[in-house]
C-alpha cells in the first residue's frame, strides 16, 4: 500500500473518529396520531405504553388526537388548531399512525420498538436539556430549553416545545381508560420556530407561563425537539416533568458582602434560608461543600441532619460565619449549600463565589462554620424530650421531657399533613422530669409528630404508629 493511500485512510479514520466524539446521545421522538373512538388505537396505545415504560429516560413520545373517526374526542377538542396543524404537517390520514424521528412507521405496532431501538443507536449533532421551576401555589412555570450544537446541525431547522400530560383517566369509547403523553399545547408556534444553528455554539430559550388549572402538575411534562422541517427528520428530543422542577424544600444563601473577598485566616458571613414549600411536616439534611481551586470539592464543612420543618415554614439564619484557614491557597472558590438526604438525594442547592487573596486576615486554621445550628439545629436547653417509648409503637406510647426551670408547656400531636389530632398537655409544669401518655388506639397507622412548646422554645419529633 502506498504512503499516499495510507495517509488518505488515516485522515478518513481520524475524521470519522472525530465526528463520533462530537456526536451526542440521541433521544428519539415518537409521535402517535390517535383517537378515543378508534378501535385499533386501543392495542396501539397499550403497546406504546409498554415501550415508553421500557425506555422511560431515553424516549420522548407525544400523542396527538385527530378528528376522525369522531371529532368528539375530548383531547382533540382541548386544542383543535394545534392538533390539526401537526396532523396536516405529516399528512396523517388514518389512525393509529406512528412516526419515529419524522419517519412514517405506520400502524403496525409490532415493529415500533425495533424502530425506536434503531434510532437510539444513531448519534445526534446536538444535546438538548430542559431546566426550570414550578410554583405549586401560583402554578407558574419557568423553563429554559438548552441546545448545545456539537456537530454540523444541517439546515431548515425549527425548534418545537410544548406541554403534554401523562396518566389522564377517561373511559373512552374504544375502552381505553388511561391516556398517556397526551398533547396539550405548544409553547412555540404549532409549526415550530425557525432557528439557525452553528456547530460549537450553545442556545437557550426561556418561557414563563401559568399552567392550565385542568392539568395535573405532577403528571405534566415539557417536551422539546429540533426538526428539519423540509425533510421531517428529527435532530434531537428532550423532556422534563414539572414534578422534577419542584423543590419541596428550598435553600438559599445571601452573603453579607458582594463580592466576597477574604484573606487566608479570615472569615466571611452570610444569611442562610431554608423554606418548606409543602403543607406538611418535613425532615431535611443540610450540608455545605467548598469547591477549592486546584483541589476540587472539599467537605462537608458543615452538616446538620434531620432538620424538622413545619408546613410552609421558612427558617432564616443570619450572621453565619465561615472561617477560611490560613493555609487556603489564593484563587476563586465556590461555596455550595445543599438540602435533602445527605449524600444520596439533593432536593435543592444554592451557591455563591468567593475569592481568597494573598495576605493574612486572622488566625483561623480550619474551615469551621458557626451559626447554622443556632437556627436549624435541635438546641434543647430549657426542655429536653428524652424520647417517646416505645417508638414505633402499637396503640400507646409515653413521651418524656425534662425542664430545668418552671415553664408553661404545650404538648400536641399532629399527623403528616400538619393537622392537630391531640393535645396531651397545656398548662404550667414545675422543673424536673415529666411523662405524658398518648393513647393512639383510635388513630390510623402512620407517621405522627409531637411538638413540645415551652416559654422559650419549641421542639418537634417524629413517632410511628404501627398496628
Amino acid at each position: 500500500m502506498s504512503k499516499k493511500v495510507l495517509l488518505i485512510l488515516t485522515i478518513c479514520i481520524f475524521a470519522m473518529t472525530a465526528s463520533n466524539l462530537l456526536a451526542a446521545q440521541r433521544m428519539p421522538v415518537g409521535e402517535l396520531f390517535t383517537n378515543t373512538s378508534c378501535g385499533p388505537c386501543y392495542n396501539a396505545n397499550i403497546t406504546l405504553d409498554g415501550i415508553v415504560e421500557d425506555y422511560w429516560d431515553e424516549l420522548l413520545v407525544v400523542r396527538y388526537h385527530t378528528w376522525w373517526p369522531s371529532s368528539g374526542d375530548p383531547f382533540y377538542q382541548h386544542n383543535i388548531p394545534e392538533n390539526q396543524t401537526r396532523t396536516y404537517y405529516y399528512g396523517a390520514d388514518y389512525v393509529p399512525h406512528f412516526w419515529v424521528d419524522g419517519v412514517d412507521r405506520g400502524s403496525g405496532y409490532s415493529g415500533w420498538a425495533s424502530y425506536i431501538q434503531g434510532r437510539m443507536g444513531v448519534s445526534s449533532p446536538m444535546e438538548m436539556s430542559i431546566d426550570g421551576s414550578y410554583d405549586q401555589d401560583t402554578r407558574e412555570v419557568d423553563i429554559t430549553i438548552n441546545v448545545d450544537v456539537d456537530d454540523d446541525p444541517g439546515i431548515s431547522l425549527r425548534i418545537f416545545y410544548g406541554i403534554a400530560e401523562d396518566s389522564i383517566y377517561f373511559n373512552a369509547p374504544n375502552n381505553l381508560d388511561w391516556h398517556h403523553q397526551t398533547f396539550r399545547d405548544f409553547l412555540t408556534s404549532a409549526s415550530g420556530d425557525v432557528v439557525e444553528y452553528t456547530q460549537g455554539e450553545s442556545y437557550s430559550y426561556n418561557e414563563t407561563f401559568t399552567l392550565n388549572n385542568s392539568y395535573d402538575w405532577e403528571q405534566t411534562f415539557i417536551f422539546a425537539f429540533v426538526q428539519d422541517y423540509s425533510h421531517k427528520t428529527m435532530k434531537q428530543g428532550a423532556k422534563a416533568f414539572l414534578k422534577d422542577m419542584y423543590n419541596s424544600v428550598a435553600i438559599d444563601m445571601i452573603p453579607d458582602d458582594d463580592p466576597v473577598i477574604v484573606n487566608p485566616g479570615g472569615h466571611f458571613t452570610y444569611t442562610g434560608v431554608l423554606t418548606n414549600n409543602e403543607n406538611l411536616f418535613q425532615w431535611v439534611d443540610v450540608w455545605v461543600m467548598i469547591d477549592v481551586p486546584g483541589y476540587g470539592m472539599y467537605g462537608p464543612v458543615m452538616r446538620v441532619n434531620n432538620v424538622f420543618m413545619d408546613p410552609y415554614e421558612t427558617i432564616s439564619v443570619p450572621n453565619i460565619r465561615q472561617n477560611v484557614p490560613n493555609i487556603a491557597p489564593p484563587g476563586d472558590y465556590n461555596y455550595i449549600a445543599y438540602c435533602g438526604d445527605f449524600d444520596t438525594n439533593v432536593i435543592d442547592e444554592a451557591a455563591f463565589p468567593f475569592t481568597v487573596v494573598t495576605g493574612r486576615g486572622g488566625d483561623s486554621d480550619s474551615w469551621d462554620v458557626a451559626g447554622w445550628t443556632d437556627g436549624i439545629g435541635d438546641m434543647a436547653s430549657e426542655a429536653i424530650i428524652t424520647n417517646a417509648y416505645p417508638n414505633p409503637f402499637n396503640a400507646s406510647t409515653q413521651i418524656s421531657f425534662n425542664l430545668i426551670e418552671d415553664s408553661k408547656v404545650t404538648l400536641e400531636v399532629f399527623d403528616l399533613m400538619g393537622r392537630k389530632v391531640s393535645t396531651l398537655a397545656n398548662g404550667s409544669y414545675a422543673a424536673g422530669n415529666h411523662n405524658v401518655n398518648w393513647d393512639a388506639s383510635q388513630y390510623a397507622s402512620g407517621v405522627y409528630f409531637y411538638k413540645l412548646s415551652t416559654d422559650n422554645e419549641t421542639i418537634t419529633k417524629r413517632i410511628t404508629l404501627v398496628k
